[in-house]
């Protein structure tokens, strides 16, 4: 029998929910305010806000969400290719993710002090990332206890302990956090080597790139951090001196190398992969129309929920599909694939998603982030960072 609404009746009332919220948003202006008040981040207090790539990273969430419905389950899901064949290259968006980590963090870093803001910075991106990181490993013990699980297995997963190399982990979606967790650590330090110069920004790009061709992707990731950082230097050197016609060609010129690193294989593809995705950064924040494109309202709830939409939509796959994960990021076994319109996964599959990770933001990332650190007698500092 194929698989109807009536199947998963959860996920077909999130996904109703999902479109009446929509619906209040559009028709009613005093929801609106307060939806719009409830789904915005703090803003950075030490570099401007560009809320463009707040869409960027909202998209790319949408894209690997997508992107894992069809890996792990292509032979439901392979009609929706020709309407969008990026859906079979999700991996990709992790690239852009990486990059937007890269540039965001270098930006925070460069405007340290010293080391005696270390401790600040650190605890800043704890608090973005750990509550909701632990409330997942908490659900994945449960939903996906590997078999032979010990003490120091659990200990693992909740100290992270992948970053350093740990062989096995629970959520498959996980292992490009485990990067990112390592390199906002390695940063503060390669930043004050290195002293803001070109040079040394430029050559460990190279290193990286040469790297690359380890084949392992966690590697892969490390270019990407150093194109965020290129990125950002670009638009702080470069973009204030552009018109409109060099923003848009090079926004173009990011779009064409993109598209066209899908017909390259390994090394080569990965390059030109990661110099389209600078271009395209760049490009986006430079070129009016583009940053107008990622700046719209929905794009930017969609930046905000980005984090809970990454770390959450496994859960729902499996929900939908059991699944079983070995523990290394790949699939051990799945069941059998069943019949169903492939028109759910936009128009229900991805909804439902939204709903659940707009609850998750509200509940368990927005209280931290807004969180006071206020000391009697002290002023209250700026808000915790993106």
């Amino acid at each position: 029998m194929p698989l109807s609404l009536s199947d998963i009746p959860v996920i077909a009332a999130a996904a109703a929910l999902f479109y009446a919220l929509v619906a209040v948003w559009v028709l009613v202006p005093q929801a609106r305010r307060r939806l719009d008040r409830l789904f915005t981040m703090p803003m950075p207090h030490n570099q401007p806000h560009l809320a463009a790539l707040d869409g960027v990273r909202g998209f790319c969430a949408i894209w690997v969400m997508t992107f894992h419905f069809w890996q792990w389950h292509r032979g439901i899901f392979e009609e929706l290719v020709p309407w969008f064949p990026p859906i079979r290259d999700g991996a990709n968006a992790v690239s852009v993710f990486a990059a937007l980590s890269g540039f965001l963090i270098y930006r925070s870093v460069k405007n340290l002090a010293g080391p005696e803001d270390l401790p600040t910075y650190l605890k800043r991106r704890f608090l973005r990332i750990y509550p909701l990181y632990f409330v997942t490993t908490v659900v994945a013990l449960l939903v996906f206890p590997p078999a032979g699980l010990s003490f120091s297995r659990v200990i693992a997963e909740f100290s992270m302990a992948r970053s350093l190399g740990y062989g096995v982990f629970l959520n498959p979606v996980a292992w490009s956090l485990y990067v990112e967790v390592l390199f906002y650590v390695v940063l503060p330090v390669w930043v004050w080597a290195a002293r803001g110069k070109l040079v040394p920004l430029t050559v460990t790009a190279a290193v990286l790139f040469a790297l690359a061709s380890s084949g392992t992707r966690e590697v892969d990731l490390w270019k990407f951090f150093a194109v965020g950082i290129l990125v950002s230097e670009a638009i702080d050197r470069l973009v204030p001196t552009w018109n409109g016609r060099k923003a848009f060609a090079v926004f173009a010129l990011g779009l064409v190398l993109v598209a066209a690193s899908y017909h390259k294989h390994d090394l080569h593809r990965q390059a030109i992969m990661a110099l389209g995705t600078g271009l395209l950064l760049v490009g986006i924040v430079a070129w009016r129309p583009a940053a107008w494109a990622f700046s719209t309202r929905p794009m930017r709830v969609l930046g905000t929920i980005s984090y809970s939409v990454f770390l959450w939509h496994p859960f729902v796959i499996c929900w939908i599909f059991p699944t079983v994960f070995n523990g290394s990021g790949s699939i051990a076994y799945t069941a059998p694939h069943t019949r169903m319109d492939p028109l759910l996964l936009p128009f229900v599959f991805v909804p439902a998603i939204l709903l659940f990770s707009a609850i998750s933001y509200l509940a368990i990332e927005r209280p931290v982030l807004y969180r006071k650190f206020r000391e009697k007698g002290r002023p209250e500092p700026a808000p915790v960072p993106l």
